[in-house]
């Protein structure tokens, strides 16, 4: 063990005589020994020690699903809408349940008509501080309030519910109720101190303009003939309890009473009031009497008028009988609200793109293993399994380390380039359901579209001068995403992108970011599958298949990026898919790109989607004759 030496005399040059390397090459395989086991022991530690996350995700659940996952996973599960806003309406009912005033016949227009009919038609023949005065005007204005009453609560709830309810992720159960909640509290607040303000408004631009009421309940005419001859009629203000002036307030009030025929003898009526105007005094008052059928009666008894009318059941009743008009005006009238929401139909009006939950999985020991032997990638590739790789290899290196370490991860790897997956991001989400709306909303006027990942995307930022200038007017639209792989285009596009849609073009350019999870075949099989899945859903639709750009992140990548390219050709096939590799406009050498046609590693400037347009610009118009 002491004289292993793993090192031939070439390593260490021709000036190096035998003895020498021989001695040199035994320490240093001493010290790679000595490293390898303390990293390999390291990683090991480490490998234990930490705990992995995991994410697994279900495209579309039902309901049933859904709630079993959230039974078994509780706040663990995520799920991202397709469908971020909906209306109120879709999964809300809401009723308001009014006083029974409202609802009675004491406020219809045929009560009102017959009992009024016995009266003399010219009121002022009744005292002033006869009720007959006021009854008509008191019923009309009672009907009239509660008819706003009904209409804007009515207006406000049917705007509640044409509102829209945002939520770019699923709410559970609980919180979909609590905001809900919250919410329809708050319209229900709002809604009276709507209708007060302007109610108080209304009132006070009639006190200030100091109308004499028809009735002549807050104003009386003084006979010019009894004193002067004016060319105006001269009044004066009529008094009320207190000494209360109709000249100084409008608010003054005195008990509403009928006053017998032929006598000074007067019968108060309960609740009631009479006062400067019809509309003030009725606001004073409450309903006490039609709670009470003795008090109905002696209304009919004095208006000449019997029916079979029955006094309201405070029982049934929020509100106290002796509640001021103007606190039920307040109300709205409203005794309750009856709200309805339905968990299930909110869930279908998301309709969840993916539900997904994370969890930490327990020490693998198979995983911990393949860790370690990927760390020693070179020496498996090179030499104990060099039958598993083929010759592709040898334009790589056999020892080259980084290759070989992702070809093994590459087994074991989850999701194929060919395998449709979304992502979960809610960046991502929101792109894709644009995409989707873009394709319903504008279907007929897309006639090239450009997909892939942020070198696509971009076009819209470094090179948007370029592409509002070129490509928009020939009807182009960017469907790039930033950060996609094969997987994510593969299932937006099978996902409602394409719906409805004939375009002339498709550029597709797809894979950098796949680099570090696949190999360069399994690559060109994700992007070969995507140009299949085009042809497919769009059959009359060609394909201008663009090679990857160059990046300057190492050798490695660059001979990737090019096996890839290699690939990527044999898909031409001379019409509907052909192939273009920009690679050598891009780069100075094999491993160096253009720095002026860079803004970093792999994103393009200005001028580097500059050089992209003048290289595929022929090509380009061709397809789209």
């Amino acid at each position: 063990m002491l004289n292993l030496n793993i090192f031939s005399l070439r390593d260490f040059g021709s000036n190096v005589d035998r003895m020498t390397a021989k001695r040199l090459g035994q320490w240093t395989t001493r010290l790679y020994i000595i490293m390898l086991i303390s990293s390999v022991a390291l990683l090991a530690v480490y490998n234990i020690v930490q705990v992995p996350t995991l994410t697994n995700t279900f495209n579309r659940p039902s309901f049933e699903l859904y709630n079993q996952l959230k039974h078994d996973h509780a706040n663990k599960l995520s799920c991202s809408c397709s469908i971020i806003a909906s209306t109120f309406n879709s999964f809300v009912n809401i009723e308001a349940v009014f006083h029974e005033i409202c609802l009675s016949p004491f406020i219809s227009d045929q009560w009102r008509i017959n009992l009024t009919a016995g009266l003399v038609p010219d009121l002022s023949t009744y005292a002033q501080n006869d009720y007959r005065r006021f009854l008509s005007a008191h019923l009309q204005f009672l009907q009239g309030l509660c008819q706003l009453s009904i209409e804007s609560v009515n207006n406000s709830i049917k705007q509640f519910l044409s509102s829209l309810f945002i939520t770019s992720e699923l709410l559970t159960e609980k919180n979909f109720h609590e905001r809900l909640n919250l919410l329809i509290n708050e319209s229900r607040l709002n809604t009276p101190s709507v209708f007060a303000r302007i109610f108080s408004l209304i009132r006070s631009v009639n006190d200030g303009n100091a109308f004499i009421s028809t009735y002549g309940t807050n104003f009386k005419y003084i006979n010019p003939w009894e004193r002067h001859v004016f060319i105006y009629a001269l009044t004066e203000a009529v008094f009320y309890d207190d000494e209360c002036s109709c000249g100084l307030y409008s608010n003054c009030t005195s008990q509403a009473r009928f006053i017998k025929t032929n006598s000074f003898e007067t019968i108060s009526i309960e609740g009631l009031k009479i006062g400067c105007t019809p509309s003030e005094s009725l606001l004073v008052s409450t309903l006490e009497c039609f709670y009470n059928q003795s008090c109905i009666d002696l209304i009919e008894e004095y208006t000449n008028y019997t029916s079979n009318v029955t006094h309201l059941s405070s029982i049934t009743s929020r509100f106290a009988v002796n509640t001021s008009i103007t606190e039920l005006v307040h109300n709205l009238f409203i005794e309750e609200w009856a709200t309805t929401t339905n968990y299930s139909l909110y869930f279908k009006q998301c309709s969840p793109l993916l539900c997904s939950y994370t969890f930490t999985e327990n020490f693998n020991v198979f995983h911990t293993i393949t860790l370690l032997l990927s760390l020693q990638g070179e020496i498996l590739c090179s030499h104990f399994f060099p039958f598993i790789f083929e010759v592709e290899l040898d334009s790589y290196s056999k020892t080259n380390i980084f290759y070989c370490i992702m070809l093994m991860f590459s087994t074991t790897a989850a999701q194929k380039p060919w395998e449709a997956v979304p992502r979960t991001d809610a960046p991502w989400l929101t792109f894709h359901q644009a995409y989707v709306q873009q394709a319903a909303q504008a279907g007929a006027n897309i006639k090239v579209m450009f997909y892939g990942d942020s070198i696509i995307q971009r076009w819209g930022i470094e090179g948007l001068q370029i592409w509002l200038a070129k490509y928009l007017p020939r009807g182009s639209v960017d469907n790039g995403i930033e950060g996609d792989i094969t997987q994510n285009v593969l299932w937006r596009i099978r996902n409602g992108e394409l719906t409805g849609l004939n375009p002339k073009l498709v550029v597709l350019m797809i894979g950098t970011n796949n680099i570090n999870q696949a190999t360069p075949d399994e690559i060109a099989v994700g992007v070969q599958t995507i140009c299949q899945e085009f042809r497919q859903r769009l059959p009359n639709t060609r394909i201008l298949l663009l090679g990857l750009t160059p990046r300057s992140d190492g050798t490695a990548v660059s001979d990737i990026i090019a096996l890839i390219n290699s690939k990527l050709i044999n898909l031409d096939n001379g019409y509907w898919i052909r192939f273009l590799n920009m690679i050598s406009s891009f780069e100075i050498s094999h491993t160096q790109v253009k720095p002026e046609l860079y803004i970093d590693s792999r994103h393009l400037t200005e001028a580097g989607y500059q050089t992209w347009y003048t290289i595929m610009e022929p090509l380009f118009a061709e397809m789209i004759q």
